[in-house]
């Protein structure tokens, strides 16, 4: 999924009348396409996804943003919030179907099994960028990097919970004002729980797009893998401690998020397993394949409770460690994703509320400032204490903080485990960092890495040059090392 080349003038105004051509189009096939017994605006919504987010996302570039920032604002733009947002304040001006949106409720329901198909293929790339050589070699400054943020996080937002529940005059939020000191030491845990995850799609998607390999990538990418096992686990002893202190109870807490995650590993090793087995005794039809793999496994999933993305790493690391298949592997997904990523994406951007950045824009500012802080403090000294290399001590803090489909996930969770009203306003806060960090955080990244110097050719506006030769005995070979020439 290799990002284009610069973007010139001449460029910019055809990609222009592109997406006008485009947006046109859907107006006229929306208003004059002959009536059918089934719903046709999902399959004309994919096509649009798939051909104006490219686009917008190649003109993001222009901007030097990475092609993921331009297939969120592509989604957030053409979703149903913006378009109730600008119906509400200019009654009638929006044609159909911009008065809905393009990406309008019913059809992102139309195409979520996109996402079910995403996040697997994710998932498999993350586990297969973990070798088990290149572990052992750095495992100090991983873990040291993890456990920093770790602690800063969790310290951090205890504050910040006092923030936002009146230590400040004219700060506080109804719900957590109303709680004692300590009930809100106990929310801020879960704040920072949440506040720990990483989006592991934008991560990879950045350090494929650029084709981008060395010492802090493999560090960042490892820890934000190893991430959502940790956020999982700490998640669900937060809330469970949050909710005792509450006095609203709790059912499973950690040892249900343990017999999860433990079930997780199982089926990954063995889907695992039989991916290495068809890809060693069949190997035709292998994107096929994969295609049913990762639904039939998501469905099972489905069933069990099990963590899907947990499932699809523990897959891509057996396959990467324990077979000959792991290059085969990392290929056939590679082959899959940029289609995939851009509705992925795109989807991502339409499901963000605009009302609720808006309602929550000053709270959200504040937790985008303690998360950027306490990330940056915690890469910098577990980094320093364990000899991580000084681009992560200095940069790495960069590539952690895009956030999405984890954190959105587990803050689902909170209304339903804080009754009240609590819930919901964690919940609205959460989802308000998350779609800023949803935005910046691939940028940050991107250019974290252009500053490291691990982007071939030392500058993101390159991020289409071919691969230059590093000398192996500092940076070791990985799947991420060993780009095919279709992409």
């Amino acid at each position: 999924m290799s990002a284009p080349g610069p973007a010139h003038s001449v460029d910019v105004l055809r990609k222009g009348i592109i997406v006008a051509a485009l947006l046109g189009g859907v107006v006229l096939l929306h208003r004059y396409a002959a009536p059918t017994g089934t719903d046709p605006r999902g399959l004309m919504a994919l096509g649009f996804v798939i051909l104006a987010a490219y686009t917008i996302g190649e003109l993001a570039e222009v901007l030097k943003l990475p092609h993921i920032t331009g297939y969120l604002l592509a989604g957030l733009l053409l979703g149903p919030s913006a378009a109730h947002e600008l119906s509400h304040a200019f009654p009638g001006a929006l044609p159909p179907p911009f008065d809905e949106g393009i990406l309008s409720e019913s059809v992102i329901g139309q195409l979520s099994l996109l996402d079910t198909l995403a996040l697997p293929l994710i998932a498999l790339t993350a586990g297969g960028e973990l070798h088990l050589h290149e572990l052992k070699k750095g495992l100090k400054p991983i873990l040291g990097v993890l456990a920093g943020q770790t602690v800063t996080l969790l310290l951090a937002f205890m504050g910040f919970a006092l923030l936002i529940g009146g230590l400040v005059p004219g700060m506080g939020l109804p719900g957590i004002s109303a709680l004692s000191m300590s009930q809100q030491l106990a929310v801020g845990l879960v704040l920072g729980a949440l506040g720990l995850a990483t989006s592991a799609a934008a991560t990879i998607a950045i350090i494929l797009g650029v084709n981008a390999k060395g010492p802090m990538t493999r560090t960042v990418l490892s820890v934000v893998v190893l991430k959502d096992v940790a956020v999982v686990v700490l998640f669900a002893a937060t809330t469970a401690a949050a909710t005792a202190a509450i006095g609203v109870g709790g059912e499973g807490g950690l040892s249900t998020a343990f017999l999860h995650i433990g079930l997780s590993v199982v089926i990954g090793v063995a889907v695992g397993g039989l991916v290495h087995l068809y890809l060693r005794f069949i190997g035709v039809e292998r994107l096929l394949f994969l295609v049913a793999l990762i639904y039939t496994t998501a469905f099972l999933c489905d069933v069990l409770h099990a963590e899907v993305a947990l499932v699809f790493i523990a897959a891509g690391f057996v396959v990467a460690n324990f077979s000959d298949q792991g290059e085969v592997l990392i290929h056939d997904v590679e082959r899959l994703s940029l289609p995939v990523f851009v509705v992925f994406f795109t989807l991502a951007g339409a499901r963000l509320h605009v009302d609720v950045i808006v309602q929550m824009a000053g709270y959200a500012a504040l937790l985008v400032a303690v998360r950027g802080g306490a990330t940056w403090a915690g890469v910098a000294i577990g980094g320093r204490l364990t000899g991580a290399d000084e681009n992560t001590r200095k940069y790495g803090w960069m590539g952690m903080i895009a956030q999405a489909g984890l954190a959105i996930s587990l803050a689902g969770q909170l209304p339903g485990l804080f009754p009240g009203g609590l819930g919901e306003e964690l919940f609205a806060l959460v989802l308000a960092g998350v779609a800023v960090h949803e935005v910046i955080g691939p940028a940050m990244l991107q250019s974290a890495l252009g500053k490291a110097g691990e982007i071939p050719g030392g500058e993101v506006e390159a991020s289409a040059a071919p691969a230059v030769d590093r000398p192996t005995e500092e940076m070791p070979t990985t799947a991420l090392d060993d780009r095919s020439e279709e992409r």
